[in-house]
């Protein structure tokens, strides 16, 4: 008898730990990709680094980005429209940095060859 609530004990409390792991975890997601298909109207979000030369250092910062049909879209807001459908994007955090003697490794045009990409 005294296994069997030690055994219900051990599940009760793995149960709330898991709980408040999930509860502390879940905000800090700070970025997504989403893709979404709706019959003929194709849409696809991502976040993408962007980056420029100031001085000895590389500033780069998080932007929001939309395919539809093939055509780039940057995203200020919480939603974009395509083909006339609204598609909420939903809170995103988005960081920004400086780096020394960074290199860029991407192609350029990397974003927008995402964008136009099947």
């Amino acid at each position: 008898m005294r296994t069997a609530r030690k055994m219900a004990v051990i599940i009760i409390l793995s149960v709330f730990l898991v709980g408040a792991v999930l509860f502390l975890a879940l905000p800090t997601i700070t970025s997504f990709i989403s893709s979404e298909e709706n019959g003929s109207n194709n849409a696809k979000i991502a976040t993408f680094a962007v980056c420029e030369q100031i001085g000895n250092y590389t500033y780069c910062k998080d932007k929001v980005f939309a395919s539809c049909n093939k055509t780039l879209i940057e995203i200020n807001d919480s939603y974009f429209y395509c083909n006339g459908v609204r598609h909420e994007v939903g809170n995103i955090t988005l960081g920004e940095t400086y780096l020394k003697n960074f290199t860029e490794k991407r192609q350029k045009g990397f974003i927008t060859a995402w964008a136009i990409a099947d």
